[in-house]
């Protein structure tokens, strides 16, 4: 079995996960940072993370949630990104910019660019790099 069927089933259990913590949101909406601009997903962001939902997380076919009918941005952006210290949404925020561009170099495109296939082979090539700040994100818990 290849990385990304297992990164995708760590994913599939973390989007659970989220889409309990969305509904779960109105109740600790007071310990969450408040939202500000700053704090906002951008367009780059919210494409980045909505391309991994759709080719992490395929539900086609099947008879679970697609996770694009659930709020898994504004859920981002109200329970991670609107409490988080600045520098540290910056270093996130460069972390998605780098990963967006990584792609250039062996397809040509960003990301975001990229068909779904393409993209879900970059994800592979990412997870799968030996370069420790590739392969880092992917593999939770993992102290291999």
């Amino acid at each position: 079995m290849n990385t990304m069927m297992i990164n995708r089933r760590k994913f599939l259990q973390t989007a659970s996960m989220v889409a309990a913590a969305v509904s779960l949101l109105p109740a600790v909406s007071s310990m969450a940072g408040i939202l500000t601009e700053e704090a906002k997903l951008n367009d780059l962001e919210r494409d980045v993370f909505a391309k991994l939902l759709r080719i992490s997380v395929p539900t086609e076919g099947s008879s679970l949630v697609d996770p694009a009918t659930l709020p898994v941005l504004p859920t981002l952006e109200n329970a991670l990104l609107a409490g988080m210290a600045p520098h540290i949404r910056q270093g996130l925020r460069g972390g998605i910019g780098y990963f967006n561009d990584g792609a250039v170099k062996a397809f040509g495109k960003t990301f975001v660019q990229l068909d779904d296939d393409k993209a879900a082979r970059f994800c592979d090539q990412w997870a799968d790099s030996p370069t420790v700040h590739r392969n880092a994100p992917w593999r939770w818990g993992s102290r291999s």
